[in-house]
């Protein structure tokens, strides 16, 4: 067990965040799990189930609770599950219907000048 007071804290500030990532952890495992079954069943919805289930991972490593490389190899084997089914590419259509036509804006970067160095005073 802990001595210092701020040992003690961190103790309990660890199982706070234990419990909040278990919470997050279930969630984006369980819906990993149904667009799993989903692809597997051809299912009718199995292009959103797919979908949440990879919102779900982008939120968990977001969160910091998996690794950010877990969760692109993840996603990446989702859609290499649904790609393996459907037989082609298929554009996944976020829930929230995003506009059809978004403008680009680039800016263009100002160049920077290479800092002259000071002459060596002899």
């Amino acid at each position: 067990m802990p001595v210092t007071k701020s040992a003690i804290k961190a103790m309990k500030q660890n199982r706070k965040a234990n419990e909040r990532n278990k919470a997050v952890k279930a969630d984006f495992r369980s819906k990993v799990k149904i667009a799993k079954k989903s692809v597997a069943a051809t299912e009718k919805d199995f292009a959103k189930n797919i979908t949440t289930a990879i919102q779900a991972i982008d939120k968990a490593a977001k969160g910091g609770i998996i690794h950010k490389n877990t969760a692109s190899r993840r996603k990446s084997r989702l859609m290499l599950a649904l790609n393996k089914v459907a037989g082609k590419t298929i554009e996944l259509v976020s829930i929230k219907e995003a506009p059809k036509t978004q403008k680009v804006v680039k800016v263009a970067a100002a160049k920077k000048t290479p800092a002259k160095k000071a002459a060596p005073k002899k």
